[in-house]
């Protein structure tokens, strides 16, 4: 069943490229780029303008689809991070580790006009999944 289905608008940028360092207290800090930064608070700011509810059923797949402003080379590991870290500062998962979350890359495409993050979170697991998590390990509630 699909839970949000949703656009991030502009062109995602990866959370650990060019990043800096700032002092904080006298010791130094590494911290994302400015430009992730200003990402980060475009993002956050949408989807609480969005109000979803927070997901409350664990875990969940979260199927991204990114359209790019050019075809220069990417990370996903790197852009589906940042997404990640928005949806739960967002307060829409509560956590973006294994247990809450399984990122699923459903590819990318080129849209000058209109690059985004296209973003799925459903929670359609079968049966056999299910039981393969409880041989894994995982057990519902945790």
């Amino acid at each position: 069943m699909i839970l949000i289905k949703d656009s991030i608008p502009g062109d995602a940028i990866a959370k650990k490229n060019s990043q800096r360092i700032v002092w904080v207290k006298k010791r130094p800090s590494i911290r994302p780029s400015t430009a992730y930064d200003l990402w980060e608070i475009q993002a956050l700011q949408y989807l609480i303008m969005q109000r979803h509810e927070p997901i409350v059923n664990y875990p969940v797949e979260l199927h991204l689809f990114f359209w790019r402003k050019t075809k220069r080379k990417f990370d996903y590991g790197n852009l589906s991070e940042g997404l990640q870290d928005v949806l739960q500062k967002a307060g829409i998962i509560e956590d973006d580790s294994m247990r809450h979350l399984i990122p699923v890359i459903d590819g990318w495409g080129i849209d000058r006009i209109n690059p985004r993050i296209d973003f799925t979170i459903r929670n359609d697991r079968s049966e056999i999944e299910i039981e393969k998590d409880q041989v894994m390990g995982y057990k519902k509630g945790e």
